[in-house]
This record gives structure tokens, sequence and C-alpha cells, in this order.
């Protein structure tokens, strides 16, 4: 993991607590991502943008100037970080690594996510290449439904064994995730929008089927009219 974001994350934490300065980060940064992918309410909601934008306000006007500048400074070495998997041809969730290694599984309800090397065994385990592109021929992608997403660790696993099938993950992929924490909700939604996901990610109790937010719809969704793509899918299975 980056040493220049966890320096930035101590540094802003003088006078909050790092758990509440990870939580506002992951907060500015999904709304950041969101509110700037739909500004004309494609698939977000007018009312649940300025919702979202004003929760954004109210979080950022916490810390002073000096603070404030050191979170955009953040969203920048995450962004590096991710590009450096990208490069390598291996997506990995960088925030749950990160919330290990800052060491605020502790604190955060005694959370555990699955370490990166144990989703992608798993995301080879459960596909197969012939039946995958025997899917993707006939409609030209496969979803994923992740109930309990946590970091996103095993979606990047399953991603992981897509493409090394020759597959590609933005056009070939699309991804359902929900989770009953929204910082979990979060954290899936930056790294699937960042790694240029088709994602949908929203906070339910998966268990009793009880959606608790409103969906969080990453850019490659938005931008590659994927609403368009369900619509006509479902009425051809109708």
């Amino acid at each position: 993991m980056s040493d220049n974001l966890k320096k930035l994350l101590h540094k802003a934490s003088k006078q909050f607590d790092l758990w509440d300065v990870f939580n506002d980060f992951l907060l500015l940064t999904a709304t950041t991502i969101a509110n700037n992918s739909d500004p004309c309410h494609t698939v977000t909601s007018k009312a649940e943008w300025a919702k979202r934008e004003q929760r954004y306000l109210e979080t950022i006007r916490k810390y002073d100037k000096n603070e404030q500048e050191l979170f955009p400074q953040m969203f920048a070495e995450l962004v590096k970080e991710l590009e450096n998997h990208s490069r390598v041809e291996n997506f990995e969730d960088v925030l749950g690594k990160m919330f290990h290694e800052l060491e605020l599984h502790n604190k955060w309800k005694d959370q555990y996510f699955t370490p990166q090397h144990v989703s992608d065994m798993m995301g080879r385990m459960i596909t197969n290449k012939d039946e995958l592109a025997k899917r993707i021929k006939a409609r030209g992608y496969v979803n994923l439904n992740e109930p309990c997403c946590g970091g996103g660790a095993m979606i990047y696993g399953f991603v992981n064994a897509l493409r090394g099938y020759g597959f590609n993950h933005s056009k070939n992929c699309l991804i359902y995730a929900s989770d009953i924490d929204e910082r979990c909700v979060w954290m899936t939604y930056i790294q699937c929008s960042l790694y240029g996901l088709p994602a949908v990610v929203v906070q339910m109790d998966t268990l009793n089927l009880k959606q608790l937010g409103k969906p969080w719809y990453s850019p490659a969704y938005i931008w590659d009219m994927w609403r368009f793509r369900e619509r006509s899918d479902a009425c051809a299975l109708v």
C-alpha cells in the first residue's frame, strides 16, 4: 500500500481520530466520483444527488483549509496505487488491505476482509473459460452478484480470472454488489469505479432483502449505457 497515502491519512487526523478520517475519506471520494459521473441525473435522482452533495459539504467543513487540501491528495495517491495493479493485470482490494494495515478492523465491528490471493484462487475455481465464452457470446456479458462485498476482494478475484481468460472487464461483466455496512459500499464503489468496472453497489441487509440506501452507479455503468442493455435483456427474457 502507498506509504504516501498512509502519511496523508495520519496528517489529517491531528484533531480527529484516524478512524473518522478514513471514513470521511471514503465518503468524500465516493461522492466525488458519483456526483461528477452523473451531473445530468441519468440514473441518480436530483434529490439523491443533492443529498450526497450536502453530506459532502458537511463532512469537508469539519476540517480546516490545510486539512481539506489533503483529501484530493489522498484521492490521487489511491488512483496511483490502483493504476499500478491495473498495469500488472491484477486488480486488488487496496482499501481493504489498508483497512487492516491501519488496524481499523479492531474498532470497525471486528471486520476481517478476505486476502486478495484467496479471492483470486476462488475466482479461478468458480469460473470456466468455455462456459464464460458461451454466455458472453449469447448475451455479450455475464452478471456477477456479490451480496456481502466488504472491500470487493471477491469481485476482483472473479474479474482477474475473467481477464486472464482474455475477456474485457469493462464490456463483458456487469457487477451487482451490496453490503450492510455503508463504508463497505463506499470502498467497493470507489475501487470498481477506478478499475473501470460497470457496477451497481447498494447498502442492503441481504439476509432480509431490505435495501438501506440508494444505489451507487459506477462511471462505466453510466457512460456505457448499461441501463439500456439491462432493459433490452429483460424484454428478451420476458
